[in-house]
């Protein structure tokens, strides 16, 4: 009993101490206890509570963390402590204004804006400071409990700023409640070393709403674990930007599966793109792959993904590399993958990639194909292609296709062939010629060939 008395005292001492710290950083601290015995502290308009009692060191070492973290952090800017209401009703937007203003004068490095759980109304594009050379954050308190509402009819933009260096935004969702052409939640030019982390975007009016544009980074930029949800436009949008960029582990659901030119993630004149371990689900197009004015991508690999009722899983317009490896696939609509790519493109490598229809995937896409080939030279190595009610391969001009250690398997047509001026299919890839006689298309092949030595 004695010893537990001990340490509570200490730590109660302890967060007196903090009170004093809260003063000199201009705080206004206050203390109240309830009947019950609630010891109840206030700093900031933020409220923490902690039932205080005797031997209750648990407690009382809560209430002292948190007492800590609140008053001996003047780095971070609670959008609270500036009126914001968080109700789903109020216009929250002056609140986080001024947030951001204060953010801006503050002498720290890396100062933080945080957003704690609620429904908060934004009325008005948020501008956020370009570099100082400083750099911050926005945070939330969870990428479920911290959402900001905004009206896409009216506003260009949710968030937008230019020429920023380091800076994170992390565990909050928007919702865009009805929508026009080309309204992107966050909209960034100019981005140095910029982390996206742990975000959720939701549509829940009509289309056309966007999730992220990020235009001319000129560093690193991540973005990990963000869901796109219900977005009829472009989900992630890339331009002309010389960096290297990574996705990872992002998901994109249910965009609008008939527009054309949208893909869940757009690029245009990257340098190097790296996509992983990220979900496509019956969405438009999985991965547009095209070219802005500036030039072409250079190097897209994509990695580690599942394309599941996609119109298009990858489509390809232009760039100067792709890999593809360790991706499925699944119902597609149109095609799985298609090649617009001009013939001096150094080569499209497929790897271990998985086309496969299920059971039920009836009606849809029948004259459709796993790879539509107009351009650029491929290398098919390892891929699956089985169970398709469609087209597995249909090649309509490039410059060299080679197939290896591939399968092809229970498909309604396996080849597909037009005009090529070389390829050849290695003898350990199987094409399953004698049970099904449409494997060509009615085209003649005689270049290079090897057909049935492959186990089926």
């Amino acid at each position: 009993m004695l010893p537990s008395l001990f340490m509570a005292l200490v730590i109660l001492a302890g967060t007196m101490m903090m009170m004093m710290m809260a003063l000199v950083h201009g705080a206004a601290p206050l203390i109240t206890s309830s009947p019950s015995g609630r010891l109840d502290f206030s700093c900031n308009n933020a409220v923490f509570s902690s039932d205080v009692m005797v031997g209750n060191t648990t407690s009382i070492l809560t209430l002292h963390n948190k007492i800590t973290q609140i008053v001996s952090d003047p780095t971070l800017f609670n959008v609270r402590d500036f009126g914001a209401k968080g109700d789903s009703i109020a216009d929250d937007y002056p609140a986080f204004n001024k947030a951001i203003a204060a953010m801006q004068a503050s002498p720290y490095d890396q100062p933080t804006l945080y957003i704690p759980a609620g429904n908060y109304w934004i009325s008005q594009v948020l501008v956020f400071p370009s570099i100082n050379p400083k750099r911050y954050q926005i945070v939330g308190q969870g990428k479920r409990s911290t959402n900001l509402l905004w009206e896409g009819e009216s506003l260009f933009s949710l968030m937008t700023t230019t020429y920023i260096y380091s800076v994170r935004f992390e565990n909050f969702m928007t919702t865009a409640l009805t929508t026009e052409e080309e309204t992107f939640a966050i909209r960034i030019t100019r981005c140095l070393d910029c982390v996206f982390r742990n975000l959720f975007f939701e549509q829940s009016g009509p289309q056309y709403s966007m999730g992220i544009e990020s235009t001319k980074a000129y560093g690193e930029q991540r973005f990990e674990d963000v869901t796109f949800y219900n977005i009829g436009g472009k989900h992630l949008q890339l331009i002309d930007s010389t960096g290297a960029t990574y996705i990872t582990r992002c998901t994109f659901i249910a965009g609008a599966e008939s527009v054309e030119d949208w893909g869940a993630i757009s690029l245009a004149g990257m340098e190097s793109v790296y996509i992983s371990q990220c979900d496509f689900v019956a969405g438009s197009w999985g991965v547009w792959i095209g070219k802005s004015a500036l030039g072409s991508n250079k190097y897209v690999t994509i990695s580690d993904c599942i394309m599941q009722r996609t119109f298009y899983g990858i489509y390809i317009l232009d760039s100067s590399s792709i890999t593809i490896t360790n991706v499925q696939i699944i119902d597609h609509y149109e095609s799985g993958i298609s090649s617009w790519a001009p013939t001096d493109v150094p080569f499209v490598l497929l790897s271990n990639v998985r086309f496969s229809w299920s059971a039920a995937w009836t009606g849809q896409g029948l004259n459709s194909d796993a790879i539509y080939v107009y351009g650029g030279n491929f290398i098919i190595d390892n891929v699956m292609f089985s169970n398709l009610k469609c087209t597995a391969l249909l090649v309509r001009g490039f410059e060299t296709l080679s197939v290896r250690g591939s399968t092809f398997m229970n498909n309604n047509k396996n080849f597909d062939n037009n005009v090529a001026k070389n390829y050849l299919f290695s003898s350990n890839t199987c094409l399953n010629a004698a049970t099904q006689p449409s494997v060509f298309g009615g085209t003649p092949i005689g270049r290079t060939m090897n057909v049935g030595d492959g186990v089926c």
